[in-house]
């Protein structure tokens, strides 16, 4: 009886994370900022170094906790780094803005691309 109530009403269980695309798909996301790329003031290359000639680039993946109830964010969770502390800080600077529909999101798994941009 214990194993079929727990089932039944998801004692125990993980709250859903839910990939950003199926939560804008769904309109569960009050608030989205896409991270912007840093300007050419916050990357002075080095001469000589490859950043001189070659942009700096990143892909990370980022997991947002929202509380359940009211929306708001409670924490953002780096699963995989951008490989550039100034890239994850600017994702993260966005992703603090997010804010989610009450009672829709548990963790939203949101990946965040900086290859390509000038």
């Amino acid at each position: 009886m214990i194993l079929v109530a727990t089932q039944i009403f998801g004692l125990g269980a993980a709250p859903e994370v839910i990939n950003v695309a199926d939560a804008l798909r769904k309109d569960l996301l009050l608030v989205t900022i896409r991270p912007t790329y840093p300007d050419a003031r916050e990357f002075r290359p080095i001469p000589g170094s490859i950043y001189a000639s070659h942009p700096v680039m990143g892909k990370g993946v980022f997991d947002l906790s929202f509380d359940f109830e009211t929306g708001r964010l409670r924490g953002i969770n780096i699963l995989k780094t951008t490989g550039n502390s100034r890239l994850d800080g600017r994702a993260i600077a966005a992703l603090k803005m997010w804010k989610a529909k009450p009672r829709s999101v548990h963790t939203l798994h949101v990946p965040v691309d900086f290859r390509g941009w000038n």
